[in-house]
């Protein structure tokens, strides 16, 4: 287990503390910014994206200010979000589209990022992939490196066999669309492996008052008819990643740190401590937990209210520390970690 105290030998000394900044102290500001610019810093930040950084399409007052600040002071972030059914480098577009700020793809884990582990069992295989609207998943599962040719949707099977669908005057113009014949595709092809490219938890935050049901429900309804149907007889058998499973921390970790060495190619320097930033208990503090238990590193979390968690709820999952937003946490991170008042640090 990664455990102890958090402390950063790079960040200035006890005794040279830096002064209290301000909008109007420009000049220690200044001098702050540089210090933390200097130093090769050993902490890092996990940020999940719906109820932190932005609510629907709306960005989340301090969102911008939080990440410029770590942009602008070297410090290595990245984006940990159970959202799903565009490519990273897509939705790294958008959500800096939403912050008006520049986002990497280097920087993004989705929920089904980690399905690339399944590449090398699966490439050659059939594949039903769910999730995305129109072509998109299948798309994407292309571009993970899963045959084209072996890759199906809903929409390809209904088009194969329109009668599979109960209902079809619902859905007819859309797989009608956007499904396809496939010149080696049968009723009798077997499938080996379905990939939900979603969210498998099951609240999100949306402009909404009341948090949505996501995908985690559906994954309970599923094995509710299964076990109906089995009579009990056969256990439904998935594998699932995203927060807060472990397989996903772990392989944040490996894009945190690969993102790190852009900027700091020293092995000398690593990072120690990574700071989870989420909105839901259940995810992303219970993940950021069980990393801990098995990580390498050291997994801190700061629980926001602007999100599915409000103030004075009591979290299933209690956090290193509860603050009101985003801007909160990362400030409270960076004094704690560097020793220093950063004020109002920001890009201005």
């Amino acid at each position: 287990m990664a455990n102890g105290t958090v402390h950063n030998d790079n960040c200035p000394p006890d005794g040279h503390h830096l002064e209290r900044l301000s909008l109007q102290d420009k000049q220690p500001r200044a001098r702050a910014i540089a210090e933390l610019q200097k130093a090769p810093h050993d902490f890092a930040f996990a940020f999940d994206i719906d109820g932190v950084l932005v609510r629907g399409k709306v960005p989340i007052p301090g969102a911008k200010q939080a990440l410029e600040a770590l942009q602008a002071n070297s410090i290595p972030f990245i984006l940990l979000t159970n959202g799903g059914g565009l490519t990273e480098a897509g939705h790294a577009e958008r959500v800096g589209q939403r912050l008006t700020m520049q986002i990497e793809e280097d920087q993004f884990v989705q929920s089904h990022t980690p399905f690339k582990l399944f590449l090398e069992q699966y490439k050659d295989e059939w594949i039903l992939v769910l999730g995305g609207h129109r072509h998109t998943v299948k798309e994407l599962a292309a571009m993970y490196g899963f045959k084209k040719d072996r890759i199906i949707t809903t929409s390809d099977v209904t088009k194969h066999h329109p009668s599979i669908h109960p209902f079809p005057e619902m859905t007819t113009a859309y797989h009608d669309q956007y499904g396809n014949i496939l010149d080696d595709f049968s009723h009798e092809q077997e499938i080996a492996a379905i990939f939900v490219f979603t969210s498998p938890r099951d609240w999100w935050a949306t402009p909404h008052a009341i948090p949505r049901l996501a995908q985690g429900g559906f994954r309970a309804a599923l094995e509710g008819v299964w076990a109906a149907t089995t009579k009990g007889k056969a256990k439904l058998e998935f594998w699932t990643c995203g927060k807060p499973t472990t397989t996903t921390y772990e392989y944040a970790e490996k894009i945190l740190e690969k993102h790190y060495r852009k900027n700091n190619p020293d092995p000398k320097n690593a990072i120690k401590t990574v700071y989870m930033i989420g909105d839901n208990p259940e995810s992303d503090i219970c993940g950021a937990l069980l990393a801990d238990e098995t990580s390498h590193l050291t997994w801190r979390s700061c629980l926001v209210e602007t999100g599915v968690h409000k103030s004075g709820m009591g979290p299933a999952y209690p956090p290193t520390k509860t603050l009101s937003g985003v801007w909160e946490a990362v400030r409270w991170v960076i004094e704690k970690e560097c020793k220093v008042d950063i004020g109002a640090l920001q890009n201005n």
